[in-house]
């Protein structure tokens, strides 16, 4: 689990600016972040789409890494 909850933290950073906002990352990075969030828990978005449910996985991202921004 911990180095999918790093893969997740990484891919994160990369689908997700400092503010919050959706960088221009592909649809191929949200694909990814969606089915590493998927191994933590399901909901996350559609992986064949690439379409996220945002705040669920902001929300997944403050649990898993409280103290970091």
């Amino acid at each position: 689990m911990s180095d999918v909850k790093e893969r997740f933290d990484e891919l994160f950073h990369e689908v997700f600016d400092e503010n919050g906002n959706i960088t221009a990352c592909g649809r191929d990075k949200c694909r990814a972040l969606i089915r590493l969030a998927k191994q933590i828990t399901p909901s996350y978005g559609d992986e064949d789409s690439g379409v996220m449910r945002v705040d669920a996985i902001k929300h997944l991202h403050e649990e898993l890494f409280p103290n970091k921004e």
